[in-house]
Order: structure tokens, then sequence, then C-alpha cells
């Protein structure tokens, strides 16, 4: 029996790379601030982190992302 795998090369723009980049970076912010706050829940470290976090990505990134990233880190 022969296994079939399909795949497609594709590259990253620079414009993807940068908001992965800025993404994992907002994910560590809220981890960091979760540890430091021992907040384990996603709408108390939301709460916490929303008005430093607009500061810092504000309006470069639209608010979501502040509630994705909330999201990543309290299921980590």
């Amino acid at each position: 029996m022969m296994e079939v795998i399909k795949a497609i090369e594709f590259k990253y723009y620079s414009d993807v790379v940068e908001l992965i980049y800025d993404f994992k970076e907002m994910v560590n912010f809220c981890i960091d601030k979760a540890m430091e706050l021992g907040i384990t829940s996603y709408a108390k470290l939301r709460k916490a982190i929303y008005n430093e976090w607009k500061e810092k990505w504000y309006p470069k990134y639209h608010t979501h992302y502040c509630h994705s990233a909330c999201r990543v880190a309290t299921s980590i």
C-alpha cells in the first residue's frame, strides 16, 4: 500500500511574519501578567490587562487581538 501526502510550498509575506511575531508577543504578555497576578480565568485576565494592552498595541491591532491573546494564554 502506498501512502499519499498532499502538500504545497508557500512563503510568508513580511506583513504575516510581523503579525505572527506580534501575536506571540501579545500572548507572552498575557501569560506574564496572568502569572504575576495569579489569574487563571479568561475574563479576569482580559479585564486586568486590557488598558495596558491598548497602550502597547492599539491602534496598530484591533482589540479583538487582545481577546484572542487572552484566550490562548488562559488555555495553556
